[in-house]
């Protein structure tokens, strides 16, 4: 009988990012709306004065069906200036540039989130 690949996802962390690589990035421009993100199922046009929420909830702005997704995660918020990435305090947690996100966290043009095994990307237009 030949064995069965189980599809349930592992709990595996993100790889960290080498030491000093999160400065380089984070010297990045300042990411301004209206922005994009990018996402393995698309690109998410934000506006200014926009809140997205993301999580594995039907009513989140970005659905992420990911069993190490809290059903609300994390928020991306647009000001009139910048695009801020906030951690709802979850589990597994929202890791930015390989570093576990702990509060809010201005985004800059080339940054990095990890939320489960999806990973973001914002650029300003």
């Amino acid at each position: 009988m030949a064995s069965q690949r189980s599809l349930t996802p592992q709990k595996t962390p993100p790889v960290p990012s080498p030491p000093g690589s999160r400065k380089l990035k984070r010297d990045g421009r300042v990411v301004v709306p209206p922005a994009t993100l990018l996402l393995p199922t698309g690109t998410v046009w934000l506006s200014p004065m926009t809140a997205l929420a993301i999580g594995r909830r039907a009513d989140c702005d970005i659905v992420l069906d990911d069993p190490l997704v809290s059903r609300l995660h994390a928020f991306i918020v647009a000001g009139i200036d910048r695009v801020e990435l906030e951690d709802v305090p979850s589990r597994n947690g929202t890791y930015l540039n390989g570093e576990r996100l702990t509060g809010t966290e201005v985004l800059r043009s080339g940054d990095r989130i990890v939320i489960g095994t999806t990973e973001i990307s914002g650029f300003s237009e």
